[in-house]
């Protein structure tokens, strides 16, 4: 026998109480279960019913006392925006108002399989909000990740649906379409951020991170000024850099909490990453020549600053041109609607005084050899303001559509600055020649 009797009789005391009770008199269920106990060929199958009686009493205990129930909290509707910037991953349940959650088949089942193996690594905070605009069995889930930067609403109708709605808004977007694409600096995605981040970066080769989106002003501006940053001090300096998109790939655990855009981060391998405030072009030139090497002379400082801020006059300057170019994509689109809606004998009526104007600028700009480097002739050429009905058209619904689509577009390409500024000075000049080839239709 493993138990003596004393300590047999401890483990089975409740198991023998309740058949006692139930079944047989508790005197002479215990004389026939030592009996029973103490034949040999029923030994082993004793030992077994003893521990596995012991072993599922302790269960009972514990799931019934220790587990913790699938219970939420209810918040006002107030505290949704605070918590999900503080919660990476959050779920807010809209119900009616006086809803017993505990004893709601609909929810507890929802809130089990929310917290369920594959969205518990998810780190999901759960809470509800009361209602009186949602009648009984009616209620949505507010969705939140990324420290509230993405946002989903969706209506709950059955658990099994919504699981699948809410597991595939949870899911961790990475966008693969950016891992082959050629770059001066790489492109990192959800799945490879550890190894082109973390991995990538030390203590002496730290790793300068940007944080961008499609649709960002200022992202766009400082997009091929960071690829030109990249090429100039790639031989020269013990720094990388790299870009990763927010709006297309979430953020990762091992990251800060990103709000904005832009948002440089400064990695050194598993050391608490450093964010910068920074994001004007001449700040992040300076943080830049900082971070290259703590030991250099004032003078190579100096020089090596004279070189890049070249580049901060160039971002200024591409931002005009690429103003001006926006322009002639919208007037030339103007003047195609005008050519076809327009009778050919009042067609010689059309005023196009504000292309002319437009054109004279352009041409100016095209035949300009030293744009980047005569900064008064820059200044005079590029004087935006003079131009016939300019404050009128950048107001235009059509211009900004024209604007931010080709922003857009600029925001998939890989160029640095000074190869950005060509191409659109190569497009200016083409829209130049496509206005002179329909102006000579009518002379």
């Amino acid at each position: 026998m493993i138990f003596e009797k004393r300590i047999r009789a401890i483990l089975l005391s409740p198991f023998r109480k309740i058949i006692g009770k139930r079944y047989l008199k508790y005197d002479i269920f215990n004389k026939h279960f030592d009996i029973f106990g103490k034949r040999s060929c029923h030994c082993f199958y004793y030992k077994v019913i003893s521990i596995s009686t012991s072993i599922a009493l302790i269960s009972r205990f514990y799931f019934r006392s220790v587990k913790p129930k699938w219970s939420i909290e209810v918040i006002p509707a107030s505290y949704i925006e605070p918590l999900s910037s503080i919660s990476k991953n959050l779920i807010v349940l809209s119900v009616a108002s006086g809803t017993d959650i505990d004893k709601n088949t609909f929810i507890k089942e929802l809130i089990k399989q929310i917290k369920c193996r594959e969205l518990k690594e998810q780190d999901i905070d759960i809470y509800y909000v009361e209602s009186d605009i949602y009648k009984n069995n009616t209620y949505k889930a507010s969705l939140y990740k990324g420290y509230g930067t993405v946002v989903s609403n969706i209506d709950l109708y059955d658990w099994s649906s919504s699981i699948d709605q809410i597991k595939s808004f949870f899911i961790p977007k990475s966008d693969k379409s950016l891992i082959d694409q050629t770059s001066i600096i790489k492109n990192v995605t959800y799945d490879t951020f550890e190894r082109d981040v973390i991995h990538a970066s030390s203590e002496k080769t730290p790793l300068l991170l940007m944080y961008y989106d499609d649709s960002c002003l200022m992202c766009f501006l400082l997009r091929p000024l960071f690829n030109s940053l990249a090429a100039r001090v790639k031989d020269s300096a013990k720094i990388k850099f790299a870009r990763y998109n927010i709006e297309r790939n979430d953020i990762h655990d091992l990251s800060p909490q990103i709000s904005a855009t832009p948002t440089f981060v400064l990695y050194r391998g598993g050391q608490n990453p450093e964010k910068w405030d920074e994001y004007r072009p001449a700040d992040l030139i300076n943080r830049i020549i900082e971070t290259k090497s703590n030991e250099r002379d004032g003078m190579s400082e100096i020089i090596e600053l004279a070189e890049l801020s070249v580049l901060e006059q160039s971002v200024f300057i591409r931002l005009q041109l690429f103003v001006v170019l926006s322009l002639w994509n919208l007037y030339l689109l103007e003047l195609q609607n005008k050519l076809i809606n327009t009778h050919k004998i009042q067609q010689n009526k059309l005023s196009f005084s504000h292309i002319e104007d437009l054109l004279a600028i352009s041409l100016s700009i095209v035949g300009n050899n030293d744009l980047l480097t005569e900064n008064n002739a820059v200044n005079n050429t590029l004087n935006l303001d003079r131009l016939i009905g300019y404050s009128d058209a950048v107001n235009r619904r059509d211009f900004q559509e024209i604007f931010y689509e080709s922003i857009k577009k600029d925001m998939s390409r890989s160029d640095t600055i000074e190869e950005n500024i060509d191409y659109i000075l190569d497009e200016i000049k083409g829209c130049c020649e496509d206005y002179l080839t329909i102006k000579g239709l009518f002379e």
